[in-house]
């Protein structure tokens, strides 16, 4: 799902962050605002090109690469600014000098008074200074007023201002006018950044800026450590249940469907993002053995944002649970017809094993978004009033339109009156002995940022009587309005046998914020439709082709002390990242132009 509600405001953040072009682009581009600015600064040279050219290098090129080359190596090794990303800010902090002294130059031939252009190449500099004291505290100290943010903040624009005095020369009214700008502008900044560090501090008990060099760092180095840690400091402890129903010989497990009703969240590589295909190839290594090439298939269990494991480590200690709970005792299957039922908007198809009833709920073609995790209870509730032990409830989260919006109550309703019609035919059902078949496929050529995870896509057929059913899960967020539908409809047309089928995603969140725009792509969007279906319809084949009879098992775990987020948490940590951008905003139209005018004024009368 995409993060709806709380979460969609997450990810809108996201969606502000752009791509850098190449360090040659780069490099490009400063040269050319390099040629640009001695023209500026020397229009009498005008028809010496070569002069020029010489002046655009001396005076912002070399210093630029320079001082980028020394401020890596002696302060930003190791963070998120690399050196492409250093010569990036670089390049706008001297577009930004670039446009102020474009502005003094035109002022002056206008006016007739060449002071508009020291007092707007004085402002450049300060306003230069303060971008990068921004940027360095922000993305490397993490802190709004660290002393160590200011020399890598100041040397750029210093070399920048050295080589202007050596080759041009300047008047001494110009280092006041510096002085005075950059420490009325300095000095605001560091106001707005501690006021901005303070709404986080205010919200979480977190400074903003530690949350946004965490979340730079996750965003732009993939590394997820620090937003993780900040997420332990605030999550809570929960018991999460846990299904499995496995099929298998007398002793062991060959198959096993998986139902966590824990959220795949919240983004990326953070958190419990990357469940589904961690625990799948984890359980799969655990209950491997020769011959057999085992196949765990991860449905998503209705559950919100408020269930994100805080970090990867929880997710570890779920698998260590689970490895203790995939020891069986198997009994001889007993399995009913899977049943089809509906109730307005809502579609289910229900399969009773032995004791349980599997029930898989979808809205599709409509939005399908995260169904709430109080649907399980009353579906439970009825489904033991019927004589079942338990109910395995399953979102299956595979229809969007890319317009993601929260389920309305009415919905919701359908799709849990669908249920307990589904379950009640169910009941009713005669049960056979079964043949169990599974695969899975993993595309190579289908990546994350094309919106399918690493777990690929995983196939359990089931065959009772006259009916064969197949049951697919693909590693993704959500499955583009039409795809579900489309994939029924081939595995119909091309595998023999098969007389119904359903398709679902795991809801992974790693394909989260690995794109700008939306942030993400749902499972269909940005692949070929055909290609993909090729490998539904091969693992189906697949599956179809290695039944075998099989016994069954099922267990429900509840596994204790598992940090998530939490509504708190998870509230806190928006509203602290909503007011920290709101705040800076704010401050920043409401500061910088009033100090800039009254600059002016001042310089004026210098």
């Amino acid at each position: 799902m995409p993060l709806e509600g709380n979460g969609s405001r997450i990810l809108r953040h996201y969606r502000r962050l752009f791509k850098l072009p190449s360090i040659k682009v780069i490099i490009a581009l400063h040269f050319i605002l390099g040629v640009i600015y001695g023209a500026l600064l020397v229009p009498e040279a005008f028809l010496e090109p070569l002069k020029i050219l010489l002046y655009g290098i001396i005076l912002m090129p070399l210093p630029t690469l320079f001082s980028d080359i020394l401020i890596y190596f002696g302060f930003s090794k190791g963070s998120v600014l690399n050196l492409r990303r250093l010569n990036a800010l670089s390049l706008f902090s001297n577009f930004l000098w670039l446009s102020f002294t474009a502005i003094g130059s035109f002022v002056s031939i206008f006016s007739g008074h060449d002071a508009f252009v020291t007092s707007l190449q004085a402002l450049a500099f300060s306003g230069t200074l303060c971008l990068r004291f921004i940027v360095f505290s922000a993305l490397v100290f993490g802190s709004a007023s660290s002393p160590k943010s200011l020399l890598p903040a100041a040397f750029h624009p210093l070399l920048c201002l050295t080589s202007l005095g050596i080759l041009l020369g300047l008047p001494p009214s110009f280092q006041i006018k510096v002085l005075i700008a950059s420490m009325s502008l300095l000095l605001s900044t560091i106001l707005i950044l501690q006021r901005v560090d303070g709404e986080g501090r205010k919200r979480l008990g977190v400074g903003s800026l530690r949350l946004f060099c965490s979340f730079a760092a996750n965003w732009m180095e993939d590394r997820n450590e620090p937003l993780e840690d900040i997420f332990e400091s605030l999550g809570v402890e929960k018991d999460v249940r846990v299904k499995l129903l496995a099929f298998g010989n007398e002793d062991r497990p060959f198959s096993i469907l998986l139902i966590p009703y824990l959220h795949s969240g919240p983004f990326k590589n953070v958190g419990g993002s990357p469940l589904p295909a961690i625990v799948s190839h984890a359980l799969e290594a655990s209950i491997s053995r020769g011959g057999i090439e085992p196949c765990v298939l991860v449905f998503h269990g209705p559950s919100g944002h408020e269930m994100n494991p805080t970090s990867q480590r929880q997710i570890l200690k779920l698998i260590d649970e689970l490895r203790s709970q995939a020891l069986f005792s198997f009994s001889q299957a007993r399995v009913s017809r899977a049943i089809r039922a509906g109730w307005g908007m809502g579609k289910v198809l229900c399969q009773a094993f032995n004791d349980i009833a599997l029930v898989i709920l979808t809205l599709a073609p409509r939005n399908m978004e995260d169904l709430p995790s109080i649907i399980i209870k009353e579906i439970n509730i009825f489904g033991k009033e019927l004589g079942f032990e338990e109910v395995f409830v399953v979102d299956a989260h595979n229809s969007t339109s890319g317009s993601p919006s929260p389920l309305t109550p009415e919905e919701v309703d359908c799709v849990r009156r669908a249920a307990l019609e589904a379950l009640k035919v169910a009941s009713k059902e005669p049960r056979y002995q079964p043949k169990i078949g599974f695969s899975k496929v993993i595309p190579k050529e289908f990546t994350v940022s094309e919106g399918v995870g690493p777990g690929g896509i995983s196939t359990i057929v089931v065959s009772v009587a006259d009916q064969t059913v197949a049951y697919i899960s693909v590693d993704g967020n959500n499955m583009i309005t039409g795809l579900r539908e489309k994939i029924l409809s081939r595995i119909r047309e091309e595998v023999n046998g098969i007389d119904d089928a359903e398709v679902t995603t795991t809801d992974t969140h790693i394909v989260n914020a690995t794109i700008t725009g939306r942030g993400y792509h749902p499972v269909g969007e940005a692949i070929d439709q055909e290609a993909f279906i090729s490998y539904v319809i091969m693992g189906v084949k697949d599956a179809f082709k290695n039944r075998r009879d099989a016994f069954v098992a099922w267990k429900g775990a509840t596994i204790k002390g598992i940090k998530v987020l939490g509504k708190d948490a998870l509230k806190g940590f928006i509203e602290a990242i909503d007011a920290s951008v709101s705040t800076l905003k704010h401050l920043i139209l409401l500061l910088y132009p009033s100090i800039t005018v009254t600059l002016m004024v001042l310089f004026s009368l210098l």
